[in-house]
């Protein structure tokens, strides 16, 4: 049968995409087979010419499933692996298409099939050849074949993929397999002719379904002990264990009952049987564990069971499937179930929210497939070669897994601390605190686990983390200013590379120096100076970062160094050099000056020689500006004082003599005039005026007429300011010549009398002389 495609808009092309979209919950609603499964993008283009009318739609629907066929297989979908027991073949149904890829040759008389846990290999019962085939699922090639019992039936393996159990139909056995070895370890008697297995989601416990007795077998999977219930009706067909309820559900070929058992068997109990009405050939749970399928080999249907309670199941739905259905198998999302049916070559896929068959595929002769024949895709952890993290900084990396079912879980084991994993999106994140070099990485485990059901299934790796230091880099903001002659400090700061750091600068100005990542000091020079500063880390060898840096230092504040003006004195030679400091290139100016000084700008000195006396302090103006247009100003009081007080004598003092007049002309220099003289001891008859002029007529006396004397007088003169200066004078007195003339002065009414007296008394002395000596 062709695919058949339905008309009308949007559902269309739902039905069309049911095998690509993985038939969602609720997505289905039509119905679409396929007989002779396209093997290529030709055939879907074949099938799909003869409906012209359509014939647009048609084309956009042929490129959907083509990407969808393309995508699935390269994404790694599951498998269906259908045993077809008269044509001792295997066919390989990808469950995204819908469509057979491939068509293994096995043993002979293919019955039951069962797919590793993590999806790699399948196990295909061969009843007719006593063997189990091995199939490697990644080129699907036989790659072992396992002897086993007689005429083998069904076969489960375990949760961990440890070990395989095939039901010995005519042996009353069941083998079990080392799957590692591909070996049978031990062989165990159970009932009669077992048929079917089912496995606790442990794997502790293996059930089998004795076809020819009224016992249901129990294996211990650790002792591979053997411990039997009856259950009081032989031929037990189906047998399917609840991945969680702690229930065993039991069918009969005989009866239309479901049993349900209590799987501990400690003490064995029995719900009430469910009559279905049909009798039963095999059932199996959903991943969910909340639906139990259950193929009816006589009426070409299955029952869908609601097991949401799992002791007391509930019929919800009966769905028309292919002739003599016999194998059930579920989607790993559990969204389809997959049914083999016997009697026409085909297996049904039933998308188990509408409860309705949406693709039929045509496969093998006789497929029996009893068993989980569908593969999980192995769950993998990605390979990463984590990027190394860095120190101190923060640190993610996403981690991805493929196969199994989402969504995933992930855990950490042996991490240190600061690293973390997101449990729902794989990612790895943190700050580390430590470093970790690539020669002796950080360890841990990081293991994924899916979320597919009845089992769990994880992949963990074991993964090398380094964390080394970051690169080592200047963090050192732009230098603040600073200025000649205040202190300064600056912080030099870096980021990475592993502390302490050791600090180095060249090209500072003086005062200034680099110390435990300190710039410090008191500038000496101001300018703009280009600094190399170098930070080298703790590292062996170091790691080193040079970066330039700009430093302004700017003069100090302008300021006077001369605070005063030293006194001048009149007709002294005066310097003084005025002093400012701070600015930049500071020109001084001075103003006001007194009449013989004046300022020489080049070496900032007042100099020269004052030539008047100034009775007040003169304000002098000085004024300093530097290049950067700043200025001070300040008036200095200038005290101009007199020349010290001196009194001149002449080279020569000339000789005076008794009885002639006599003229001395004496001179004084400095002080303030007008000045005052004054003398003591001039010879009789002299005095000195008001010009400083010794004049007179010496007079002579008894003494003075008989020998030539010489005296020494103290001359003084004071000026206005009352400054004195005195200077001895030496003036030699000749008598007068004889017969000279003696000049009498001129005495007035006054000098007569007295003269007149003096004679008198002359006289009178004379007298008393010559009576003496009488």
């Amino acid at each position: 049968m062709p695919l058949s495609i339905s008309d009308g808009g949007e559902g269309t092309h739902g039905a069309a995409m049911v095998g690509c979209l993985g038939h969602a919950p609720g997505s289905i609603h039509r119905q679409q087979s396929i007989a002779t499964a396209p093997s290529s993008a030709a055939s879907v283009h074949r099938a799909l010419r003869p409906l012209s009318r359509f014939a647009q739609a048609g084309m956009r629907l042929f490129g959907l499933v083509l990407a969808c066929m393309l995508a699935s297989q390269a994404q790694g979908e599951p498998f269906a692996y259908v045993a077809n027991f008269a044509s001792d073949s295997l066919s390989v149904i990808d469950v995204a298409s819908h469509a057979v890829t491939d068509t293994l040759s096995v043993g002979a008389k293919p019955f039951g099939v069962a797919t590793h846990p993590d999806g790699s290999r399948v196990y295909v019962v061969n009843s007719g050849s006593n063997s189990v085939s091995v199939i490697s699922t990644s080129n699907n090639k036989v790659v072992g074949s396992i002897p086993v019992g007689a005429g083998p039936r069904g076969v489960v393996v375990n949760a961990a993929g440890t070990k395989a159990y095939v039901s010995n139909f005519l042996g009353d056995s069941v083998s079990v397999i080392d799957t590692a070895s591909n070996t049978v370890q031990a062989t165990v008697a159970v009932g009669s002719q077992p048929l079917e297995l089912s496995i606790s989601a442990s794997g502790d416990r293996v059930y089998v379904n004795n076809t020819n007795d009224t016992r249901v077998s129990v294996i211990d999977g650790s002792s591979n002990t053997v411990m039997n219930m009856d259950i009081g009706s032989p031929f037990a067909y189906g047998i399917a264990a609840h991945p969680r309820a702690g229930v065993v559900y039991v069918g009969s070929r005989n009866s239309n009952l479901i049993r349900v058992l209590d799987s501990s068997f400690n003490p064995m109990e029995e719900s009430k049987p469910l009559d279905l009405g049909a009798t039963t050939i095999h059932m199996a749970v959903d991943p969910s564990g909340k639906q139990l399928y259950v193929a009816h080999f006589d009426n070409s249907k299955v029952s869908v069971l609601d097991i949401s309670d799992a002791r007391n199941p509930v019929l919800s739905a009966t769905v028309a499937v292919g002739r003599a259905p016999r194998g059930v198998a579920f989607h790993p999302d559990g969204g389809q179930a997959y049914v083999s049916n016997s009697s026409d070559k085909t297996v049904s896929v039933v998308d188990m929210q509408s409860h309705t068959v949406v693709a039929t595929v045509g496969v093998g002769a006789i497929p029996f497939s009893p068993g989980n024949f569908i593969t999980y895709t192995k769950l993998s952890l990605a390979e990463v070669d984590l990027p190394a993290a860095t120190l101190s900084q923060p640190y993610s990396q996403a981690l991805s897994a493929t196969g199994g079912k989402a969504p995933y879980a992930w855990r950490l084991e042996a991490a240190p601390s600061w690293l973390q994993i997101d449990p729902s999106s794989g990612l790895l994140s943190g700050t580390p605190d430590a470093l970790a070099s690539a020669s002796a990485p950080l360890s841990f485990t990081v293991t994924v686990t899916d979320s597919g059901a009845p089992t769990l299934r994880s992949d963990s790796k074991t993964l090398s983390l380094s964390v080394l230091p970051g690169p080592l880099v200047h963090t050192t903001p732009d230098l603040p200013a600073g200025k000649i002659g205040a202190p300064y400090h600056a912080a030099l700061t870096a980021s990475g590379g592993i502390g302490p750091y050791l600090w180095s600068a060249t090209g500072l100005p003086a005062g200034l120096s680099v110390a435990d990542g300190v710039l410090a000091g008191t500038p000496a020079e101001y300018g703009i100076f280009s600094l190399q500063v170098q930070v080298a880390d703790g590292s062996e060898p170091p790691l080193t970062h040079s970066q330039s840096m700009d430093l302004e230092i700017a003069p100090a504040d302008l300021a006077w160094g001369t605070t005063n003006l030293p006194a001048a004195t009149v007709g002294s030679p005066y310097r003084h050099t005025i002093v400012a400091t701070g600015g930049s290139a500071p020109r001084i100016a001075v103003s006001g000056l007194p009449a013989g000084l004046h300022f020489d700008e080049a070496t900032a000195d007042i100099s020269g020689t004052p030539s008047a006396y100034a009775p007040l302090p003169i304000p002098v103006t000085i004024t300093v500006t530097d290049a950067l247009v700043s200025s001070l100003t300040q008036t200095l009081d200038l005290v101009v004082q007199p020349a010290a007080l001196r009194i001149t004598l002449p080279s020569t003092v000339p000789v005076a003599t008794v009885g002639q007049s006599y003229r001395l002309q004496i001179s004084a220099t400095g002080g303030v005039a007008p000045y005052t003289w004054a003398a003591i001891g001039l010879p009789a008859g002299l005095h000195i005026d008001a010009d400083g002029v010794v004049n007179g007529t010496p007079t002579n006396s008894k003494a003075a007429l008989s020998a030539k004397a010489e005296l020494t007088a103290s001359i003084t003169v004071t000026d206005s300011l009352g400054a004195t200066s005195t200077q001895m004078l030496s003036l030699s007195v000749n008598d007068a010549p004889v017969g000279a003339a003696v000049a009498v002065p001129v005495l007035g009414q006054p000098g007569l009398v007295l003269l007149n007296l003096l004679a008198m008394l002359m006289a009178a002395l004379g007298w008393l002389r010559r009576r003496r000596s009488a």
